[in-house]
């Protein structure tokens, strides 16, 4: 049997795909992740076509597989992506439920998560799921609050998992 002794495997332009360190730890600098969130409340939207949540901001974006622009996370390998959501709906004075909805390619991907409140509290939810894509594909996180989805309190991470 051979042994192969390396600390970095790189592609043929000398870009870093893995680092190995002394304690035998992985590091994938390159796999496509994103973290977003949001810096202005969203609108209400009570129809069932969930629209998508377009997170303004991008504190983490490797690769740049996230739209700021139209919410969409566009999947630049096929692999098993993870998706997770957290969103709470902007007034607390009414009755009301906020839901969440992962989207592929514009269809509903599993169930709902949500919650209801009968007033004098934010109704909030947290989605997360487990995607098969094929390059291409796009994801993003659909929302259902007649309030909308308050700042400060909304995200989502998206990232190639394996």
């Amino acid at each position: 049997m051979s042994t192969l002794r390396v600390n970095t495997i790189q592609d043929e332009t000398g870009t870093t795909a893995m680092t190995i360190d002394t304690s035998g730890r992985i590091l994938t600098p390159a796999r496509p992740c994103a973290h977003v969130s949001l810096t202005t409340d969203t609108v209400g939207s009570s129809t069932s076509g969930y629209p998508a949540i377009v997170f303004n901001v991008a504190n983490l974006n490797i690769g740049g597989h996230y739209n700021t622009s139209n919410g969409k996370f566009t999947c630049p390998i096929a692999g098993i992506y993870q998706v997770t959501g957290y969103a709470m709906d902007k007034d607390s004075s009414a009755a009301g439920g906020f839901y969440l909805r992962v989207l592929l390619d514009g269809s509903n991907y599993g169930a709902d998560a949500g919650s209801y409140d009968a007033g004098g509290s934010h109704a909030g939810a947290h989605i997360s799921a487990l995607i098969q894509c094929t390059a291409g594909q796009e994801i993003t996180l659909g929302y259902y609050s007649t309030s909308g989805a308050m700042s400060g309190y909304t995200g989502a991470t998206f990232m190639l998992v394996g």
